[in-house]
């Protein structure tokens, strides 16, 4: 009987990644010394107008570098006698002993064959921790059915613990959608109009600023009016860069997934759904023109499948931990709409 168990889960961060990160990092850090050093002849008023940009280049790609220098290496899930234990670089991110632990999870991973091109009877599975007294703990990665049941056999060595493994014939595997019939919705989503309102006053400060200085500025007025429209010039480039929403990009954001079969909510938690689980989904005006999204569910089997999912159960609806922009929410009904026809209702109007 095994009584110490190592995982390995090594990810790779692409080194393209870490190599853009770098460059732009570097050029903020030029962009930063080039106004300290005076070399385009700024003087303070440049510095002053500019310099924050180069503050936002150089965090960036240091936070770019940093996070990829992270998730690039060794990760490893060890469950042992002390505990249960993630390992990055082979240093413990988190650790817990069987004394803080009070049960472990499974959750079956269903996988769309025209995605991940798998046989459909093939299982992996998600795991996550009970903490003592109300807490959990998600493990990352996914493990295949043989390494579950090396995890249960160290787990009943050492602790008595509530072990669940869903995935049976008794429930639904979880849902994953597949990317060819995916739309994917960006709960802060901009509508057209705030994208042509917010570029395009950035760009009349940019002509303002830049006709000022080229033809009326003089001396130390006219090198900051300058410095202040070439900045506002390359903004809308560093807010593509680093704001992925703005380009409809999901990236590390909050998402929700509709397709054909069901819904998936990206983080905080992450979650999938199957559309027969779900009686409809109802949109609820809050705050100034924004929804919230409640999934009413079909039984009352939905609360035992998704036991995870109790922190978002309120008045019998599990409601979306963020609510939607006006953009977001015409998005949504207009997918729903075509997807799932009367699924979609809206409480108080529109």
């Amino acid at each position: 009987m095994t009584d110490r168990l190592v995982l390995d889960r090594r990810e790779s961060f692409t080194k393209t990644t870490i190599g853009c990160a770098t460059l732009v990092a570097v050029f903020g850090a030029f962009w930063i010394f080039a106004l300290v050093a005076d070399l385009w002849h700024f003087g303070i008023p440049g510095l002053i107008a500019t310099g924050p940009l180069g503050l936002i280049l150089l965090a960036g790609g240091a936070r770019g570098v940093a996070k990829g220098a992270k998730r690039n290496g060794p990760r490893a899930l060890v469950v042992a006698g002390d505990g249960v234990s993630w390992l990055v670089r082979d240093k413990p991110e988190w650790r817990f002993g069987w004394h803080e632990i009070r049960g472990v999870g499974f959750k079956q991973v269903y996988y769309d064959k025209e995605w991940y091109d798998k046989e459909t009877d093939e299982r992996d599975y998600t795991m996550w921790l009970k903490l003592a007294p109300s807490g959990r703990q998600d493990v990352e990665n996914v493990y295949t059915e043989s390494e579950v049941s090396q995890i249960k056999e160290v787990v009943e060595l050492y602790a008595d613990l509530d072990v669940k493994q869903q995935g049976t014939v008794k429930s639904l595997p979880e849902f994953r959608p597949s990317p060819k019939t995916a739309v994917t919705i960006l709960p802060n989503a901009w509508s057209r109009a705030n994208y042509v309102l917010f570029y395009g006053s950035i760009l009349a400060v940019a002509a303002l600023a830049g006709l000022i200085g080229a033809t009326f500025a003089e001396g130390e007025f006219r090198k900051a009016c300058l410095g202040l429209a070439f900045a506002c010039l390359i903004s809308p480039l560093a807010s593509w860069m680093f704001f992925p929403q703005n380009r409809g990009k999901a990236s590390s954001r909050t998402t929700l997934i509709i397709t054909p079969k069901g819904l998936r909510w990206s983080r905080d938690p992450e979650f999938g759904i199957w559309w027969r689980e779900l009686d409809g989904v109802r949109l609820t005006p809050v705050g100034r023109r924004r929804h919230q999204v409640e999934l009413v569910p079909a039984s009352s089997d939905f609360e035992i499948r998704h036991d995870d999912l109790a922190p978002l159960l309120k008045d019998g609806v599990y409601v979306l931990p963020r609510t939607f922009s006006p953009a977001a929410t015409a998005q949504l009904r207009e997918t729903l709409a075509t997807m799932r026809p009367g699924v979609v209702s809206v409480a108080g109007g529109y």
